[in-house]
Order: C-alpha cells, then sequence, then structure tokens
C-alpha cells in the first residue's frame, strides 16, 4: 500500500468523523432550543415544527 495514500485515506475518514459529530451537536442544538421554546409557550405547538425541521435537517 502507498503510505501517501493512506495517509490521505485516514485523514479523509477522520475529517468525516468530525464533520458528523459536528452535525450532531447543531443537530442536539436545534433541538434543545425547539424544546425550550415549546416550554416557554406551555404548550405543543411547536411540536410538529420540531419533529419536520430535524427531519428536514437530517436529509438537508
Amino acid at each position: 500500500m502507498n503510505p501517501v495514500r493512506n495517509r490521505l485515506r485516514n485523514k479523509n475518514m477522520l475529517e468525516t468523523k468530525n464533520l458528523i459529530k459536528g452535525t450532531d451537536q447543531v443537530r442536539n442544538f436545534h433541538e434543545y432550543l425547539f424544546i425550550s421554546i415549546i416550554i416557554a409557550e406551555g404548550g405543543f405547538a411547536v411540536t410538529p415544527y420540531l419533529k419536520f425541521t430535524s427531519a428536514e435537517f437530517l436529509t438537508g
């Protein structure tokens, strides 16, 4: 195996992993934000919106 190619592949895998971790953090933050809004409103008007946004965010 070519060591340069191996190093590049490892770097790409690491970047992909970091990217996935980053999007997870953003999604968690979004869900936390919307749940906070629901609690603040004292109702469930935002719940369908939360589900829709999460799904939309996941699919891009």
